[in-house]
């Protein structure tokens, strides 16, 4: 893994930095492809919406393009994650406001696997660790994932691809890392709103906006778990592994059009 802080190579960030001790930050996750990143201006606006959101200055986009750029040249396949937080401070919970973030960029391998899981498709079941509901916090993907630490903790041990994760009143929200679509059996394409937990990824705003082009809408609403009974089909997103298909949801068997529509006809990202 190769790491920038400030535009600068660097292997260490500073100890008494907010985004370690109070995880006072945010951060997006990043597809690099032929030496650059895809979906950039996604990933922009939801920076720029937690930056107002969490108090911090608009940074130079000008600037932080060039060091993703930098960052991303040669680049064949990679992913490349951008952290900011508040900087370093003192002890306390006071910060600065607004605060000049600081940009910590890290390059890694692209999830080789990926590539495998969507030819054959992975398997699923329903966590049984929920989600929190509310707070100032919705929708923003800050540095405090525990939750999600502790859901792939549960699938480790239930030796399962996949868990989809609700909410504390039986809403399904979204998958481990990422958003999720259920095809039902009448034709209609969900995928769960997100107005009271989870976080709306980049690729789901891009799946919902290529199907919208081809004449399909996507319907956001609160999904019961027990729905997934009449689930035809159903596939989870995100910024690297772009449309992953579920084989099957518990015993459930699934099918596989719509989602190998997107990877055919949108390269998403097969």
């Amino acid at each position: 893994m190769t790491r920038w802080l400030d535009g600068r190579p660097t292997a260490t960030v500073p100890g008494d930095d907010r985004g370690l001790t109070l995880g006072d930050g945010h951060f997006t996750t990043m597809l690099v492809q032929q030496g650059g990143v895809v979906l950039w201006q996604r990933h922009q606006t939801r920076l720029a919406e937690a930056n107002d959101r969490l108090g911090f200055a608009q940074q130079d986009w000008h600037q932080l393009e060039a060091e993703i750029q930098q960052a991303s040249q040669g680049v064949e396949l990679g992913c490349l994650r951008l952290t900011l937080t508040r900087g370093s401070a003192g002890r306390g919970y006071q910060g600065q406001w607004p605060a000049i973030p600081r940009r910590l960029l890290a390059l890694s391998p692209f999830p080789s696997h990926y590539r495998q899981w969507q030819q054959q498709g992975i398997d699923a079941e329903v966590a049984e660790l929920t989600l929190a509901t509310g707070g100032p916090l919705v929708g923003l993907k800050t540095l405090g994932r525990l939750e999600q630490v502790l859901i792939k903790q549960e699938a480790a041990s239930r030796n399962v691809d996949e868990l989809l994760v609700c909410d504390g009143h039986g809403h399904l929200v979204e998958a481990s890392a990422g958003n999720l679509f259920l095809v039902f059996a009448d034709g209609t394409v969900v995928t769960p709103s997100l107005s009271e937990c989870g976080i709306a990824g980049v690729m789901r705003a891009e799946v919902m906006a290529l199907l919208a082009q081809s004449g399909l809408k996507v319907v956001e609403r609160r999904v019961r778990v027990e729905e997934l009974t009449d689930v035809a089909e159903a596939f989870v997103t995100n910024a690297l592994m772009g449309v992953m298909p579920l084989r099957h949801i518990g015993e459930k068997r699934l099918n596989r059009q719509l989602a190998d529509l997107l990877l055919e006809s949108h390269q998403l990202w097969r």
